[in-house]
């Protein structure tokens, strides 16, 4: 989808600029985590909704997740670090397009409390999404 893209996009490009570039995982694609670091994302979509009696509106609202990856043992500062600087990719004050169609967050990005599992520290990075459409 164009929301899927928007968000496909933007964090793409965020990752490839980081140092070195941080390896992003998607959905129902074969990815092999490095030793280091690494990032898998999530769109988790709502129900689309219709907002006009015509039936030609689409509503399209959701949730985006970043969880980030770190070595276990190794402290939480980097994974806090990544997470702090997503806040500028995805930001309420600046919507993501693809084809024509503005993706809003409608919150900013916020931390969840990082966990270990299998030998990684994964922390959460997750927005609120919106995006509207006239379709005829």
């Amino acid at each position: 989808t164009r929301v899927r893209k928007a968000f496909e996009v933007a964090l793409n490009t965020w990752a490839a600029a980081r140092t070195p570039a941080l390896p992003v995982a998607w959905a129902n694609v074969p990815f092999t985590p490095t030793a280091s670091r690494h990032a898998r994302a999530h769109l988790m979509p709502a129900p689309t909704t219709n907002e006009m009696l015509s039936g030609k509106h689409r509503r399209y609202e959701g949730i985006f997740q970043v969880s980030l990856y770190v070595p276990e043992g190794s402290g939480d500062a980097e994974a806090r670090t990544l997470a702090d600087s997503l806040d500028t990719v995805f930001s309420p004050s600046s919507p993501l397009t693809n084809g024509g169609l503005k993706v809003y967050l409608t919150q900013p990005v916020s931390q969840t409390q990082g966990i270990n599992e299998d030998g990684w520290y994964r922390l959460h990075a997750s927005a609120a999404y919106q995006a509207d459409e006239v379709v005829s």
